[in-house]
């Protein structure tokens, strides 16, 4: 007869084997996981964030800050600048970075809608999106690009999986208002 001690760690491999063998079989039959729609498929606390990149065509912001708590520099380069702007955030920025730190779940993609998707809009030509926190976690990396329609949120895709999340496209537009959109109103430019 065995002992408790010894039927318990029975139950535990049992358990942990059914487990491994669950996920690789999902892993394996190419269905993805199924999330709820309103779950975050990406969030952090915004007053952790150290550093958004977000680089789309000719677009490009930067937005660091050295410790938790300081103001947020932002820097701007477009193709055809010689020289990037910067300035402090604003209130605009604040607004943008709530938004792309809560990516609440829509809907997932099916691998027939991804497919078709990738072949008019490859992902090469999807927006760049990086959030550093003060974590020791690896920054998030994903790639966007706003969804068609007025209202129809943004299409995020990381670790091999594409989201439809309710980030509405005006984010984008304030990114590419740059200093004007995103920075103190009649702030002076910030010096590097």
């Amino acid at each position: 007869m065995l002992s408790r001690r010894a039927t318990r760690l029975a139950i535990v491999l049992a358990a942990a084997t059914s487990l491994v063998l669950g996920l690789w079989e999902l892993s394996s039959s190419g269905r993805k996981p199924s999330l709820r729609p309103g779950t975050e498929v990406f969030a952090v606390d915004p007053d952790l964030v150290l550093e958004v990149s977000y680089r789309q065509g000719p677009v490009r912001m930067t937005a660091h800050r050295r410790q938790q708590g300081a103001p947020f520099i932002l820097i701007f380069g477009e193709q055809g600048r010689s020289r990037p702007s910067s300035c402090l955030a604003g209130p605009g920025f604040a607004k943008v970075l709530k938004e792309l730190t809560s990516l609440k779940l829509q809907r997932t993609l099916t691998a027939r809608e991804e497919e078709e998707f990738f072949r008019s809009k490859p992902l090469s030509s999807w927006g760049e999106l990086v959030i550093r926190d003060t974590s020791t976690l690896a920054p998030f990396r994903a790639r966007v690009l706003p969804a068609p329609g007025p209202a129809a949120g943004t299409l995020v895709h990381f670790q091999g999986i594409t989201y439809l999340v309710a980030l509405q496209g005006e984010v984008f537009n304030l990114i590419s208002g740059g200093c004007k959109a995103l920075g103190i109103p009649d702030g002076p430019p910030v010096r590097r």
